[in-house]
């Protein structure tokens, strides 16, 4: 690896640079006193220069400039080292590539003081020169460092020999660790700035940055962003001393005769970080080339040719002049095609490593990943603001809150505002949702999409409940259930008249939940699966992850004739009506069943025909069975089944005319003596395990026993279940666990 003082191979240690840019006198002299505008220059524009590396020890720096030994002592030497003489080792020296010129300077220092010569600086020259299609080097670094950037393997931070982290942008190549702690977030730099001074501050500083590129070539278009310093985002990666170093330049904030003075300076520093995101744009296209020449060819040469624009020469405004311009005419004869760039050519050996170029493409698409999703964790942050506002506003603030997406859904509406150009685009103003009023173009562009929604979903509910209904019918009338075919225009009627008829009760198709009305069903999904999308299948999203309880629409429809006949008016048939009547306790089970008056949520028509459905169970798993009447004394010892769920005895509608307090259902409950019995009995009961009625194990055969046998742990509803199922009192032995 290099030694410390090989300044122009690599370049300082990352805390050295940090100590550089940011360093104690850097902070006395910015935070401390104003400066005049010449003083500052030299610093501001440090950045676009080569860093000097900085040794060990404490008096000594090195430059490019530093004095090299004499030829003769080179040449003696170099004589000693490897018997091979001077002039004969530098012709061989300009056939080799420039990853044999690194690793020629690694291996002495007499190699390497013989090389980083500025007299031999055209060995390095040519070796770049005939890599085929590589873009020049730039003005601003010396070749050396150039070739150990591109070619290289050891990390810029800490010499490890792994070091396949690289962004040609901010210039650096490093191992995973280093490229992460030195690599970073904009935000995590301006969190500390008040909010009132950040946007200022960020506007300011990012355009005079370079960010890291990661340019996607399957994608170009939106790749093209970051070479304008304009678009620069708050969620981009900079190289962390260069952006303590800057941000500690404007803060605190110049005054306005700085900026006034500045402003030469400032446009021309924003067009050099242009032409260095540019020129790191064709690096990372060069490496695409040369990994996949095949593929990558068609996309190297678009890119050099959009490169040619003059929006990537030089930023426009009112009162621009050519003064502004960083130039690089070697960068712009390379891009126009009038160097004398040898082509690639696949036959031939690849100028970088495939092993090489095969890990850097991994690390490039993981750097890709990180930064992507930092945008993205920073864009819904920003845009969760938004929903609630825009949620408030007409016409979204008429829809009901129970009919909305849940989140999951909802946030895919914001998708194209969130991802678009790769999380970079703005839509305007969502860059400070705190101080501006939503855009009305925005509010309806967002209230139509989440609009649809409601209606969406009752169309495909109707749909899936007509044709569960025709095919319930099919049944009835011919014995046997017959699949008909569904309509793909969706239900006849009005698709929230159907979703709101009696038999519209529909389970969940991720927890299978139910049954649930709508829109029940659709706070379901808002509560229960917030962070999942309701539409499930394939892409086309037609289906909803709720189905119609086919179980169900039988039994609502013989409970709804049952209520038809004791005087159910027609205006009342829908689920809504029915709701309000079993609240007012005018529809009801005479049952005495105490569970339907203990449950947790409110008791509604859903929850009433699930109630006759589960007894109607109950009555189908059990072999044994004897209705109107009681066990004689004969079968006293023989456990018994009662049916308590005639449809017709149980199910009451009372009129309006009649009152509901002297009719209404007397629900089962347990005598003192007996709830203490049970209820010791129930303490006796295993954690793991379950109280069971022996009685229905009797009466169940083996291959129908399920959870029905399983008591509730209430005393009043075991002895309903004694005395409405089985006929008979509470007694220890009837319950097992």
């Amino acid at each position: 690896m290099f030694e410390e003082d090989d300044f122009h191979i690599r370049p300082e240690r990352v805390d050295e640079r940090l100590a550089a840019l940011a360093g104690e006198s850097f902070d006395k002299q910015l935070g401390l006193t104003r400066r005049k505008v010449n003083d500052v220059q030299a610093e501001f524009l440090e950045a676009t220069k080569p860093r000097q590396s900085m040794s060990g020890r404490s008096d000594a720096t090195h430059s490019i400039d530093r004095e090299m030994p004499s030829a003769l002592n080179l040449s003696t030497r170099v004589r000693t080292s490897s018997d091979l003489p001077l002039d004969v080792f530098l012709e061989i020296a300009y056939e080799v590539t420039p990853l044999d010129l690194i690793n020629l300077a690694q291996t002495s220092k007499t190699l390497r003081r013989l090389l980083m010569s500025k007299k031999n600086r055209a060995v390095w020259t040519s070796a770049l020169g005939d890599v085929p299609e590589f873009p020049p080097c730039p003005t601003d670094m010396c070749e050396p460092l150039y070739a150990a950037l591109v070619f290289g393997k050891y990390c810029f931070g800490c010499g490890v020999g792994d070091a396949f982290w690289v962004d040609y942008a901010l210039r650096l190549r490093m191992c995973v660790r280093c490229y992460k702690a030195n690599v970073i977030v904009g935000s995590q730099v301006l969190k500390s700035v008040p909010q009132h001074s950040r946007n200022m501050i960020r506007d300011a500083v990012l355009m005079l940055l370079p960010s890291a590129n990661t340019f996607d070539f399957s994608d170009p278009v939106p790749s093209f962003d970051p070479i304008n310093p304009l678009s620069h985002h708050i969620e981009d990666f900079y190289f962390k001393p260069e952006f303590e170093a800057m941000f500690r330049f404007f803060w605190p904030l110049p005054v306005v005769e700085d900026i006034t003075e500045l402003r030469p300076l400032l446009r021309t520093r924003v067009n050099y970080v242009m032409t260095r995101q540019a020129h790191a744009a064709l690096l990372h296209a060069w490496d695409n080339y040369c990994f996949e020449p095949s593929d990558g060819e068609d996309g190297f040469a678009d890119i050099k040719s959009s490169l040619q624009s003059p929006e990537f020469s030089q930023l426009r405004g009112r009162d621009w002049d050519k003064s502004a311009l960083y130039s690089d005419p070697a960068f712009t004869a390379y891009i126009w095609g009038k160097d004398d760039t040898p082509e690639l050519d696949p036959a031939e050996p690849k100028p970088k490593p495939t092993k090489q170029l095969a890990r850097e493409r991994r690390a490039f698409e993981r750097r890709e990943e990180l930064e992507r999703n930092a945008r993205l964790r920073a864009r819904v942050r920003e845009v969760a603001e938004w929903q609630k506002k825009i949620h408030s506003q007409p016409p979204l603030a008429q829809i009901a809150p129970a009919e909305l997406p849940n989140a999951y859904t909802n946030s895919r509406v914001w998708d194209p505002f969130v991802c678009g150009g790769n999380a970079r685009d703005p839509f305007d103003p969502l860059d400070r949702p705190g101080e501006i009023e939503p855009d009305p173009d925005l509010v309806q562009r967002v209230a139509h999409s989440v609009a649809e929604y409601p209606g969406k979903v009752m169309r495909f509910l109707a749909c899936q409940l007509e044709r569960s209904e025709a095919r319930s019918k099919d049944a009835r009338t011919t014995g046997k259930k017959q699949p008909t075919a569904g309509r793909k225009n969706g239900a006849k009627q009005d698709a929230r008249d159907v979703v709101r008829r009696p038999t519209a009760l529909f389970y969940c198709k991720e927890c299978e939940d139910g049954p649930l009305a709508y829109p029940a069903i659709n706070v379901h999904w808002q509560k229960a699966h917030a962070d999942k999308s309701v539409w499930m299948g394939d892409a086309t999203e037609t289906v909803y992850g709720a189905g119609v309880w086919e179980d169900g629409v039988r039994i609502a429809q013989n409970v709804l004739a049952v209520l038809i006949e004791n005087g159910l008016p027609k205006n009342k048939r829908d689920i809504g009506s029915l709701d309000g009547l079993i609240k007012e306790g005018r529809v009801f089970c005479s049952c005495g069943d105490p569970e339907m008056e203990t449950r947790e949520e409110e008791f509604g028509w859903a929850e009433l025909v699930c109630h006759v459905f589960m007894h109607l169970k109950y009555n189908s798993l059990r072999t044994k069975t004897i209705t109107a009447q009681m066990p004689d004394s004969s079968m006293v010892d023989i456990p018994v089944w009662l049916d308590d769920h005639d449809l017709t005895s149980c199910i009451k509608y009372l009129r309006a005319s009649r009152d509901t307090t002297s009719e209404a259902p007397k629900h089962v409950t347990a005598d003192k003596a007996t709830r203490e019995r049970i209820e010791g009995l129930l303490g006796q009961c295993p954690e793991t395990s379950k109280p069971a009625c022996l009685l229905c194990d009797r009466l169940t055969p083996d291959d129908k026993k399920d959870d029905t046998l399983f008591l509730s742990d209430s005393a009043d509803a075991i002895v309903y279940h004694m005395q409405a199922k089985h006929g008979k009192h509470f007694e220890e032995k009837d319950v097992v666990f």
